[in-house]
């Protein structure tokens, strides 16, 4: 009990808001202040067919821009943390580079967004040949004059962001770098509009063990002028219990940092929500941000399972974050993933086209936190929709929701499951079938749910195929009987009995009811598996949504199911 309540503590944090932004809660006056950024802190980030060069982040937060190819036409980027600009006619930019050859020559450009998604660039100003080394580039905005604009009318709707730039190379140019060093711009914000604060807690994760040091809140002045400023901080629990407060007066110079150690009590386990208040003489309205953080004991991984009851979570990832996705659940104490993210479209192209990378690298990465994979077999390709199309549901548009070819359906089926024998045991043949989801008949999903299963049986015979997880155990219109047909089926159409739940506690108990009396009904000792059930956290309802995953998970343990999902890993 004592590590299932631990993993409740660390789900609940799982769940919570990202730690590391730290949410802006009240705004400062208008005090005029220029921010100065790196190019780190800028957010920088190439768009379009920029993604062709290299840009590598480098020390003091430049970022190394480079390129292989003899002349290059042009670059453009944008700026992930954009800057709200005042509400002024005239304003000045500095633009900082650093250039290794005395030979190079480009034309740069910034570029702004305003309040509709308009996007507006100055003109260009040219760095000329002749001198290698830092450079600065000034640039000047005048509302009345003429600016290049697209996706509008040419006005500027106020407020109005800086949001990127371009960059347009000489005919000559040969294969070479240049380093972006920071921007100066004036700021919307106060004199604390330029205190930039990051948490630093444990890993990635934001999770401290019993024996970490406590957290490490930074605070750095992006102004371009010192700023003198009070920091309070406040910590509470999970539950709203006051933890510690702290008051502390800092004045830091132009691109100055500090590094506050939070006086964390790692006797206590549990989610800490930080609050951080700034203040100055100057701002009559302090500016806040909030932080989560958590000090667990992990539920995994390397601990083991209970083979009689499999504890899941689904997600919807992509390679790109699926390491960290992966480790999160992992420590949650899950040993199945279910979703993932991946499609049948994704992976079979066309009927003779297959791209396994995708499928193959998030396989791996979940081997490697003892997760194994609960594969949806879903939804249809544009080439292999059934002829002719009957949807039960007119109105739906989706071309995937229809009805596939179920030769090719079940040839997929087999393809995986050969693929992944030894990794993937589980397989679930469609999503939610009872709705929209699946857009046509009732007998229709029966027999593509019996070909799923002669797929994956003709690969791996051990294998565990589920129906299509049902959504509601309440009969849906034009499909009233697909509940009772696809319990019928057990042993034949599927192996285990897969229904979702969604909702408060009250409700899951509900839908329970309604699996073990059909189960009666039939006089089965059918398998039931609740493999996707979720509670919203939406409306600052995350305690209520802790509860309700482990009530849930409980009952459904208590009932008799081989196991439980929770939807999902982020809410």
């Amino acid at each position: 009990m004592k590590l299932l309540l631990s993993v409740l503590c660390f789900a609940a944090a799982a769940l919570l808001p990202a730690a590391g932004n730290g949410g802006l809660i009240g705004k400062s006056p208008v005090v005029r202040q220029a921010l100065k950024l790196s190019f780190v802190d800028t957010g920088f980030a190439p768009t379009g067919e920029s993604r062709g060069f290299r840009f590598e982040p480098s020390a003091g937060g430049t970022i190394v821009f480079s390129w292989k190819n003899d002349h290059p036409a042009w670059m453009e980027g944008r700026f992930r943390r954009a800057v709200r600009l005042p509400d002024e006619d005239e304003m000045e930019f500095r633009l900082a580079v650093d250039v290794p050859d005395a030979g190079f020559a480009a034309t740069f450009a910034l570029r702004f967004r305003d309040a509709l998604g308009e996007s507006f660039q100055l003109p260009g100003v040219a760095l000329e040949r002749g001198r290698a080394g830092r450079r600065e580039l000034v640039f000047r905005f005048d509302a009345s004059g003429k600016l290049e604009h697209w996706g509008g009318d040419g006005r500027i709707d106020r407020p109005l962001e800086l949001s990127g730039l371009s960059m347009a190379f000489a005919p000559d140019t040969a294969g070479g770098s240049v380093t972006f060093d920071s921007i100066v711009c004036p700021s919307a914000g106060g004199v604390l509009d330029g205190i930039d604060v990051r948490l630093a807690a444990g890993d990635d994760l934001f999770l401290l063990s019993e024996q970490s040091p406590g957290p490490v809140l930074t605070l750095v002045n992006r102004a371009v002028a010192e700023t003198e400023f009070t920091v309070a901080l406040t910590a509470t629990d999970f539950r709203g219990k006051k933890l510690f407060e702290e008051t502390r007066g800092l004045v830091l110079a132009s691109g100055e940092s500090a590094a506050l150690p939070v006086a964390d009590p790692a006797e206590l386990l549990g989610v800490r929500i930080l609050d951080c208040e700034l203040s100055a003489p100057a701002a009559a309205v302090p500016i806040r941000r909030r932080f989560f953080y958590g000090r667990m004991i992990p539920a995994g991984p390397g601990r083991p399972g209970n083979p009689e009851f499999l504890f899941g979570i689904h997600d919807h990832t992509a390679v790109g974050d699926c390491e960290l996705r992966a480790k999160a659940a992992a420590l949650c104490g899950a040993k199945v993933i279910r979703g993932a993210g991946l499609s049948w479209g994704m992976i079979q192209q066309l009927p003779d086209r297959w791209n396994f990378k995708e499928s193959d690298e998030i396989v791996r990465i979940y081997e490697r936190y003892g997760l194994e994979m609960m594969m949806i077999l879903a939804f249809t390709p544009p080439w292999c929709i059934a002829s002719p199309r009957q949807p039960v549901y007119p109105g739906e548009t989706q071309r995937d929701f229809l009805l596939p070819d179920l030769a090719a359906y079940e040839n997929y089926a087999r393809v995986m499951a050969e693929r992944y024998r030894g990794k993937i045991r589980l397989f679930e043949t469609w999503n939610e079938p009872d709705i929209s989801f699946a857009n046509f008949s009732v007998e229709n999903y029966l027999k593509l749910q019996a070909a799923g299963r002669r797929g994956v049986k003709a690969a791996n015979p051990d294998a565990i195929v589920m129906n299509g997880g049902i959504a509601l155990m309440t009969p849906s219109p034009g499909k009233e009987t697909i509940q009772r047909d696809i319990m019928a089926s057990v042993g034949t159409g599927c192996d285990w009995y897969a229904v979702h739940g969604h909702g408060p506690f009250p409700e899951y108990v509900n839908t329970v009811a309604k699996v073990l009396e059909l189960r009666r009904e039939f006089g089965s000792r059918a398998v039931w598996h609740s493999n996707e059930t979720a509670m919203s956290a939406a409306g600052g309802m995350e305690k209520e949504q802790a509860e309700t995953l482990f009530k849930k998970l409980l009952y459904a343990w208590k009932n008799g199911a081989a196991g439980y999902n929770w939807y999902d890993l982020v809410n």
